[in-house]
């Protein structure tokens, strides 16, 4: 029996309407030229707009990232990253981004590198929105269908300070047990790695580790609790 033909509707909302398809990662993570073996998931035109901004925020960090530069896919996106900026129509989005740097005093043994150091700082609600679309995304690529509405996606960076709290890093490593022995995945040119494994008996709910440019990594659940439920 062949692989079930996954449903022709948004996998983010549901419309059945004007559907075109999203790359699983985005597109711009990737350098020209394109590999032919990106996931695409069915998208509608308007959820596919909606995610522009979120898409250029989340390449913008994750991409630049000093973890990042070890991979061979990060240095180029990220300068395309930088290059969109520029453009006229970014205006609004250059400002968000330069007022989210803040100056803060870099103290170092070395005197020639003492100084003021320019801080991004992160809005990991954003990031957190890129990853749950990314799990939504995945889980329809598995599963073949869309997220049920009495469920929901969530994931959270694991870089959030509150996962250094005692409780937090405790769940983060409950979490992570789930699957630790699950078969890994990765995208075209590994830019995006992740497991998923079921942590209930509803054939629905599971846990996901997500990273990107290997040390950007998500902690992620498919869980009952949507807005039907």
């Amino acid at each position: 029996m062949g692989i079930k033909r996954l449903a022709k509707e948004c996998v983010y909302c549901g419309s059945k309407s004007q559907l075109t398809r999203d790359h699983v990662p985005g597109r711009g993570l990737f350098s020209d030229p394109l590999p032919s073996n990106l996931i695409t998931v069915p998208c509608c035109l308007k959820c596919n707009g909606e995610h522009e901004r979120e898409d250029e925020y989340f390449r913008l960090h994750v991409a630049s990232r000093q973890e990042s530069r070890g991979h061979p896919e990060a240095t180029q996106a990220g300068e395309r990253a930088f290059s969109r900026l520029e453009h006229p129509e970014s205006s609004g989005f250059r400002r968000y981004v330069l007022n989210s740097i803040v100056s803060l005093e870099r103290v170092s043994a070395a005197p020639d590198s003492e100084g003021m150091l320019g801080v991004f700082m992160v809005d990991f609600s954003r990031l957190n929105r890129y990853a749950e679309r990314t799990l939504k995304a995945l889980f329809a690529y598995h599963w073949r269908v869309r997220v049920p509405e009495d469920y929901k996606a969530v994931a959270l960076c694991a870089d959030m300070h509150s996962f250094s709290q005692q409780e937090m890093h405790e769940r983060l490593a409950r979490m992570l047990s789930v699957v630790e022995n699950a078969k890994q995945y990765s995208s075209a040119r590994q830019i995006l790695q992740y497991k998923f494994a079921p942590f209930m008996t509803d054939g629905i709910s599971s846990i996901w580790a997500l990273s990107f440019f290997s040390h950007t990594a998500f902690i992620g659940a498919v869980v009952p609790g949507g807005a039907g439920a």
